[in-house]
C-alpha cells in the first residue's frame, strides 16, 4: 500500500451530505523516480484531483465508493501502485456535485505553486489545470486590486481631483451595484463634507473615500465609475461646499484582464462593511450580484465558492449568506412565474382573514387561524394561544358550549417566498413534518392540519 497517511474529515462519512470532493496525494519524503534514472522526486510533490457526480437523485460519490484517483502520469501511477508507503492522501472541499468539484479543482490548480499553475509546476503530476464548467470570479486578482485601492493617497494610481462637470452621463459610464439608491445616505455624505467646509483632500479628510474609475472600460470607450456613485452624486449636489471630486483612475492595462463580473465584485468589495461614509453591501445588493453572475440562475448559484466569496469579501454573516441564497431562489422563481402569466400575491391581513372565514363555513367545528411560515419558531405558541381562545369563547357562550373544538387547522402563507414554501412542505425534514411529529409526541386530543394560501395566482388583472 503506497498510502502512509490519510486525512479525511469526519463529515466525509456522512455519505448523503455531499456528492463531490477534492483530494490529493502528496509525497511525504524524497523518493526515486520509477521511470527517470538518477532522478529524485522531492517531498511535497503531489497530484490533486476531483471526484463527484451531477446525479442529485442518487448520492453515490463518497470517500468509500471505491474511487482512488485518475492521474495519467505514468510516474505517479507506478508510485501509487507500489508497496512503499510514500503518499499522504487528503480529502477536502466536500460539495454537492461534480460540477462544483470541477470548478474548485480548476481554481486550486490555477493557483498552485504561487500561481505557476499545476500544469506547469515541477511539484505537480497534474498535466492540466482542470476543466471548469464556467469561468469563476478570480478572487485573488480582485483582492489584489481592492487592497491597492484602499491605500488611498498612497496607492500606485495617485489620486486626482476632477471638476464636478466631469461627472455627467455623457462623459462617464457607471456601475450601479446596489439594489436601491439611498437618498438619505447621499444626504449624509453631503452633510459630512459640509461639516468640514467642503474639504475633500484625502490627506486632510480621512473620512471620505475617492471615487474609483476604470479608464476606457465601457464598450463605447468611456471611462467607467465602479465605486463612488453616492459620493460623486453628493458632491455634485448644488448645496455641497466641495469644489472637486477625489478620484482614483485605473489605467486600461491594469484592469483589462478583469471580466465584467470581476469588476462588479470589486465594486461590491469596496462597499463592504467598515468603510467610512459608505453604505455597506447588504443582502439585497448581494442577491443582485449573484443573479447577475449566474445569468439569473442559468448557472448554479448556491455553491460553496459563491457562499465563501460573499461571506468573506462582503463581510456578511452566515445567516445573511443564507438569506442571499434564499433571495436568489425566490427571485428566479418569481421571474419564471411572470413568464407563464402568474404572480406572487402580497396578501393583506384582510385577505388572510377572509380566507380563514371561508374555511370556517366549511369546517365550523374547528379552530382555524392564519400564520406566517416565516415565524415557524412561534407557530406552536400560536396554536396554544388559539386553543386557549376557543376554551374562553366556549365558556362565554350562552348556553355554555360543552364540546370544545379538538381540530386545529392552520392557514399558512409564505410571504411571497418559494424558499419558505419548500421548507414547509419538505417531506423529509420540513417545518410541517417536524411540527406534526412534535405535536403527536405530546399525545393530546387536539389534532393538527393545515391549508395553504396559494403562493402563485394567474395574472388576470
Amino acid at each position: 500500500m503506497s498510502i502512509a497517511k490519510k486525512v479525511i474529515p469526519p463529515e466525509a462519512y456522512d455519505y448523503g451530505s455531499y456528492n463531490g470532493f477534492l483530494y490529493s496525494y502528496t509525497l511525504i519524503k524524497d523518493v526515486k523516480s520509477p521511470i527517470q534514472k538518477d532522478i529524485i522526486l522531492p517531498k511535497g510533490k503531489c497530484y490533486i484531483g476531483a471526484h463527484g457526480s451531477d446525479n442529485l437523485d442518487e448520492k453515490n460519490c463518497n470517500v468509500d465508493d471505491g474511487y482512488w484517483q485518475s492521474c495519467r502520469s505514468e510516474e505517479f501511477r507506478l508510485l501509487f501502485s507500489g508497496t512503499e508507503p510514500v503518499f499522504k492522501y487528503e480529502v477536502w472541499y466536500l460539495c454537492k456535485n461534480w460540477s462544483e468539484a470541477r470548478n474548485e479543482e480548476n481554481r486550486v490548480l490555477k493557483e498552485f505553486d504561487n500561481g505557476i499553475g499545476a500544469a506547469e509546476s515541477d511539484m505537480s503530476w497534474n498535466q492540466h489545470n482542470g476543466f471548469p464548467t464556467h469561468s469563476q470570479i478570480d478572487r485573488k486578482s480582485c483582492k489584489a486590486m481592492v487592497t491597492e485601492i484602499l491605500k488611498r493617497e498612497n496607492c500606485k494610481w495617485k489620486p486626482t481631483y476632477a471638476a464636478k462637470s466631469e461627472y455627467t452621463v455623457g462623459k462617464l459610464a457607471r456601475i450601479q451595484v446596489r439594489a436601491k439608491d439611498y437618498n438619505e445616505h447621499k444626504k449624509d455624505i453631503k452633510d459630512r463634507i459640509n461639516d468640514v467646509k467642503g474639504i475633500v483632500d484625502l490627506e486632510e479628510n480621512p473620512n471620505i473615500d475617492p471615487t474609483v474609475i476604470l479608464e476606457n472600460r465601457h464598450p463605447d470607450g468611456r471611462d467607467q465609475l465602479i465605486d463612488g456613485n453616492m459620493t460623486s452624486s453628493a458632491i455634485c449636489s448644488k448645496d455641497c461646499l466641495a469644489d472637486w471630486v477625489p478620484e482614483i483612475r485605473i489605467t486600461l492595462k491594469d484592469h483589462q484582464h478583469l471580466t465584467d463580473d470581476e469588476v462588479r465584485h470589486i465594486s461590491n468589495m469596496l462597499n463592504r462593511k467598515g468603510k467610512k461614509i459608505k453604505k455597506p453591501i447588504i443582502v439585497e445588493d448581494a442577491i443582485k450580484f449573484i443573479l447577475g453572475l449566474t445569468k439569473n440562475g442559468e448557472k448554479e448559484y448556491d455553491t460553496k465558492y459563491n457562499r465563501t466569496m460573499i461571506k468573506e469579501d462582503y463581510d456578511l454573516s452566515s445567516s445573511q449568506v443564507n438569506d442571499v441564497m434564499k433571495g436568489v431562489k425566490d427571485s428566479i422563481f418569481e421571474a419564471e412565474q411572470r413568464k407563464i402569466n402568474m404572480v406572487l400575491p402580497d396578501y393583506t391581513d384582510q385577505d388572510k382573514q377572509d380566507f380563514v372565514d371561508e374555511l370556517k363555513k366549511v369546517f365550523p367545528d374547528e379552530i382555524i387561524f392564519y400564520c406566517a411560515v416565516s415565524i415557524a419558531d412561534k407557530i406552536h405558541y400560536k396554536i396554544l394561544e388559539n386553543i386557549d381562545k376557543d376554551i374562553q369563547e366556549a365558556q362565554a357562550e350562552i348556553p355554555e358550549r360543552k364540546e370544545l373544538f379538538k381540530k386545529v387547522r392552520l392557514v399558512v402563507h409564505y410571504s411571497q417566498s418559494k424558499t419558505l414554501r419548500d421548507g414547509w412542505v419538505d417531506q423529509n425534514n420540513g417545518v410541517w413534518v417536524k411540527l406534526k411529529r412534535f405535536w403527536d409526541n405530546i399525545n393530546t386530543e387536539y389534532t393538527l392540519n393545515y391549508e395553504e394560501m396559494p403562493l402563485t395566482k394567474p395574472d388576470t388583472q
